[in-house]
């Protein structure tokens, strides 16, 4: 064991399918508590599925251990196991990130081998909007279960939910349930960057946004997210125009900035959106690709509003994200966090339909100059008293104190 200060460190092992930044909001998350770990009496470390050589690419400096690549989605790899075998014992708990995957099953056993106490966290991945949708993938589910899924969430010492509507959904997708659930949110630090400096990098970049309304979607490119339906939308409210929009309001356009792994899907949506017509209150349909670091915080920050149509988010990373920046959010009631952003008035929130979409965009396009500063000064309180990861890591630092033993070893 490594001694910090003059107190012995707890270990902890994070495992994870991979840690690429195209898998989302839970890498980032991951990567958060990593950092706010440094802080604390406990070393928290990573291990992935990835190849090493990933790490070096995105330049991560937290304690990772790679033993890919793996050529099989669900993960099965020797490596894994060896690892786990070898170093397993050196950590306090293990904290599984994920469902459905051979990391969760191969850290279960390994920590009931090395009677290691371990932790789950789901995200979202229990969400009976799967069932729903890919009822054929929900029936080979089924069939993996009860002997491997359904007993790594009844052994774990905890299951952690990020909110309660998380909670409150996963028990609706398989009759055979049994946790014992407990809700520890996630966050973000608040970017160290210069906001200013930021949104000077962006528009210089993409010149022919400048001194316009921005009104940015940013995420996986991917069906879940809704954006066939904002685009929809989009056109539908551009057709009324100017009936039922607001006369002395200036267009804005519809900024989609995010990675996708799918180029069919990708040409259908961008098909879609340049049938857009021009002559209503959106000026145009602009797509970046994915955007990282000062592009990322320059885009939010630069942004009028932040919207997230989803059929099924769980926490939704880039939601605080946005409010960090003082931008308000305008997600759909599929995104897990909506009842936090509703009480706060840190957004609108309207269902993940067609209609709901549009009342979206009509919404904040009928606000006025003084009810959006006031959603922005919403959003900037919003954050700062619910989705700091300091507040949340602490939370999850103490449940592990309460329930692993920092001298453990074998």
């Amino acid at each position: 064991m490594k001694e910090k200060g003059n107190n012995l460190a707890m270990r902890v092992l994070h495992v994870i399918y991979s840690i690429d930044p195209i898998q989302g909001g839970t890498v980032e998350a991951l990567l958060q508590i990593v950092n706010a770990s440094k802080k604390s009496n406990q070393q928290h470390e990573i291990l992935t599925l990835d190849d090493p050589a990933l790490l070096v690419k995105f330049g991560h400096n937290q304690t990772i251990h790679a033993v890919g690549p793996t050529k099989r989605f669900y993960g099965d790899t020797p490596e894994l196991d060896n690892w786990l075998n070898q170093h397993l014992s050196d950590y306090s708990c293990a904290i599984i990130h994920g469902c459905w995957q051979y990391h969760g099953l191969a850290t279960y056993r390994s920590c009931r081998e090395k009677r290691i106490p371990y932790f789950q966290y789901t995200h979202g991945m229990l969400d009976p909007w799967f069932k729903k949708t890919y009822p054929l993938k929900h029936f080979k589910k089924w069939l993996y279960w009860p002997w491997a899924e359904f007993q790594i969430l009844k052994h774990a010492t905890k299951v952690l939910f990020t909110c309660e509507e998380e909670q409150r959904l996963a028990a609706q997708s398989f009759w055979l349930y049994k946790v014992d659930p407990t809700i520890i949110g996630l966050g973000i630090k608040k970017p160290e960057v210069d906001l200013n400096h930021c949104k000077e990098v962006f528009l210089n970049t993409h010149p022919s946004l400048k001194g316009k309304r921005l009104l940015t979607f940013m995420s996986r490119i991917h069906a879940k997210k809704g954006i066939d339906l904002l685009i929809e939308a989009a056109i539908d409210y551009q057709k009324s125009y100017p009936s039922r929009s607001n006369p002395n309001s200036q267009r804005f356009s519809i900024v989609i900035a995010g990675p996708c792994n799918d180029e069919d899907y990708l040409k259908e949506l961008k098909k879609l959106s340049s049938s857009m017509q021009t002559n209503g209150p959106i000026q145009e349909i602009k797509w970046i690709g994915m955007v990282r670091d000062e592009m990322k915080w320059g885009l939010l920050a630069v942004s009028e509003a932040f919207i997230l149509p989803s059929h099924q988010e769980n926490f939704g990373m880039v939601v605080p994200e946005s409010l960090s920046c003082g931008t308000p959010v305008l997600i759909s009631d599929k995104v897990n966090i909506w009842r936090e952003i509703r009480n706060t008035n840190a957004g609108i929130v309207k269902t993940d339909t067609h209609e709901g979409v549009r009342s979206l965009l009509e919404d904040w396009e009928q606000l006025s100059p003084e009810e959006r500063k006031s959603f922005r000064e919403c959003a900037t309180q919003s954050f700062e008293d619910r989705f700091t990861i300091d507040s949340n890591a602490t939370k999850l630092f103490a449940l592990i104190d309460e329930h692993c033993n920092p001298y453990h070893s074998q």
